[in-house]
């Protein structure tokens, strides 16, 4: 069993449901101090802090937009102001808006949507952790991308959607993050085995063999 992460200070955005509600009882499973992240799934975001605690680990909650900037360096200030410090963040947040969208129907205001929830979200938390955990001379940096940018499916674009921005800044992090003891992970379905061999298709649905939240998260450990 890892042991490693008893004490640590996790924040985990969008953890009110699926993995990242997942991940957050896998750490408080291992002792971590839990920054759970919701907005509109307020009370799903109590009841996971709920279960972290009946772990025995200590868990707060914090509510915010993750496409604003100023929201998201107030969650990070709330998370420092609960623990302290913020060893592990989990850039979890993210999804479709408004149901799958053919490229034709795309206005600029949906596009800005969504590369705020599933792109800048992600550099803004780093943007806001970073120094944090260069003053702190250790942390990790965990995001999770979608399977969604990996298999292509016609006829609309995934290219704005999240995995290659994401990957490509945790790429940018770490040859930045020259603190002792830190890591950056990015090739999260890298580590989870899932059936992805599937042909482009006018609407993708999740495999049979999909792996679940609680299995998926296993890959989201540093």
């Amino acid at each position: 069993m890892t042991t490693d992460l008893k004490g640590k200070a996790v924040l985990i955005t969008g953890a009110s449901t699926g993995i990242g509600a997942a991940a957050a009882r896998a750490f408080a499973r291992l002792g971590s101090r839990l920054i759970v992240h919701g907005n509109a799934s307020r009370d799903a975001a109590e009841a996971v802090a709920a279960d972290c605690r009946k772990e025995g680990a200590e868990a707060v909650v914090v509510f915010g937009d993750v496409c604003r900037a100023a929201e998201v360096k107030r969650i990070v200030a709330e998370a420092v102001a609960a623990f302290g410090r913020v060893d592990v963040l989990i850039n979890n947040a993210g999804g479709m808006i408004g149901g799958r969208t053919r490229i034709e129907d795309y206005s600029e205001a949906y596009v800005q949507q969504v590369l705020a929830l599933n792109c800048t979200s992600v550099a803004m938390f780093m943007h806001e952790t970073l120094p944090l955990m260069r003053r702190q001379k250790s942390g990790n940096v965990i995001n999770v991308t979608s399977i969604a940018g990996r298999i292509a499916e016609a006829p609309r674009a995934t290219a704005i959607r999240r995995p290659a921005p994401a990957d490509a800044a945790a790429d940018g992090l770490r040859l930045l993050l020259d603190v002792e003891d830190a890591a950056v992970e990015a090739a999260f379905f890298d580590e989870v085995e899932m059936e992805t061999d599937v042909p482009a298709s006018d609407s993708l649905s999740p495999s049979e063999n999909a792996a679940e939240p609680a299995s998926a998260c296993e890959a989201v450990e540093p």
